[in-house]
């Protein structure tokens, strides 16, 4: 019986080490880090890409002749990195705005604004990055 007992307690202490199927999942969003960027009374929540994202961003920007990739690179990464604007999800947001296309309205927006945000999004994804070669950083990486 004490036998018994003892294979028990390391079955199910292998078993609590092993992550479950569903745990995988967390990898896409490991290391997300999301931010919340105020500018003249309004709110934007920015939020890092996932491998996926970035890959389905670089094709649109390469698919665009050279000088609307200059022109357009920092609209169409606002367009997948932000997520609310005064706690607004980007699509509603923009469509009630009177734009069917969220990239419109962003690139309808002032110069210096795009540039605010699109200089916050690149200090995230820093900061998203640093976490993986910082030694010292330690914990839940999901923010």
């Amino acid at each position: 019986k004490l036998e018994q007992e003892r294979i028990d307690a390391e079955t199910q202490e292998a078993e609590e080490q092993v992550p479950r199927l569903a745990d995988f999942k967390d990898l896409v969003f490991l290391g997300r880090m999301e931010s919340e960027i105020k500018v003249a009374g309004w709110s934007f929540t920015l939020g890092t890409l996932t491998g996926s994202e970035q890959r389905d961003l670089l094709a649109k920007i390469m698919s665009l002749d050279a000088e609307q990739r200059l022109i357009y690179a920092k609209p169409y990464t606002l367009g997948m990195a932000l997520i609310s604007i005064n706690g607004t999800p980007l699509v509603p947001a923009s469509a009630s705005a009177g734009f069917e296309d969220p990239m419109e309205f962003i690139c309808s927006w002032q110069d210096p604004l795009i540039e605010r945000l699109y200089d916050e999004y690149e200090k995230l994804f820093s900061a998203s990055k640093s976490v993986f070669t910082d030694k010292t950083q330690e914990g839940d990486l999901k923010k």
